[in-house]
C-alpha cells in the first residue's frame, strides 16, 4: 500500500478523534449546565421568597432601580469584614466587635464575592441565626438553597429581568442571540453565566405560573 493511503487513514482517524472529543465535550458541558440549572426549591418557595423580599424592600423604602444588595446591607447593618485563607466556606457571616460582618474566602473573584455577600444578607432577611456560611459545592441544605435564591432575586429583581426578556423577545430568538443577552446580563449584574441562566429560568417559571 502507498504512503498516501496510510496518510489518508491517519487523517481520517485524526478527524474522527476530533469529532468524538467534541461530542463528548458537548455532552459533558450540557450535563454540567443541566445540573447547575436544576431548581433547588419549589415554585411555592420561590413565590414566598419573592414576597419576603418585596415586603422587606417596601418596609425599608428600598428602590428596585437602585443597588438593592448595597441598600439591603445598609438596612441590615452588615458589611464585608475582611478576607481569610483559613475559613472552610466561600463566605461566613458572624458577629465581630458587636457588628455583623461577612468574611470572604481569599481567592474569590468579584462576581463570587458579590453573590456571597448577597447570600449572607439573604440569611438575615430570612431571620436565620448567626453565624451562617455559604458552603462550596452542591448538595446544600434547604436553608442554603433558599438563601441562594434570595441572593439572585436581590441582584436580579424579577420585574427587571422579566421586562428585559420581554423587550428582547427572549423566548423566540436564536440560541446565539440568547447567549449574547446572557453575556450582557452578566456584565450588568456582575454575576456568572450560570447565575444569570438560573435566574432567567426562575423568572420565566414565575411568570408562566402567574399567567
Amino acid at each position: 500500500m502507498s504512503i498516501q493511503f496510510y496518510l489518508s487513514i491517519v487523517i481520517i482517524c485524526f478527524l474522527a478523534a476530533i469529532v468524538f472529543v467534541c461530542i463528548c465535550g458537548r455532552d459533558i458541558y450540557n450535563e454540567h449546565y443541566s445540573s447547575q440549572l436544576k431548581f433547588d426549591i419549589g415554585l411555592d418557595e420561590m413565590k414566598e421568597s419573592e414576597e419576603i423580599l418585596n415586603n422587606f424592600m417596601s418596609n425599608n423604602d428600598i428602590d428596585i432601580n437602585g443597588n438593592i444588595v448595597r441598600d439591603v446591607a445598609q438596612k441590615l447593618d452588615v458589611e464585608i469584614g475582611g478576607y481569610s485563607n483559613t475559613i472552610q466556606n466561600n463566605a461566613e457571616l458572624s458577629m465581630k466587635n458587636g457588628k455583623k460582618v461577612v468574611i470572604m474566602k481569599e481567592g474569590l473573584n468579584d462576581q463570587e464575592q458579590w453573590f456571597c455577600f448577597a447570600h449572607e444578607c439573604a440569611h438575615l432577611i430570612y431571620g436565620d441565626p448567626i453565624p451562617q456560611a455559604r458552603p462550596e459545592g452542591k448538595d446544600k441544605d434547604k436553608r442554603e438553597q433558599r438563601a441562594d435564591y434570595l441572593a439572585a432575586a436581590m441582584i436580579m429583581p424579577r420585574e427587571k429581568v422579566s421586562a428585559f426578556l420581554e423587550k428582547n423577545d427572549y423566548m423566540n430568538i436564536s440560541s446565539n442571540k440568547r447567549l449574547k443577552l446572557i453575556a450582557q446580563m452578566c456584565r450588568e449584574y456582575n454575576v456568572r453565566d450560570v447565575v444569570v441562566m438560573r435566574r432567567i429560568k426562575e423568572v420565566i417559571t414565575l411568570e408562566q405560573a402567574a399567567s
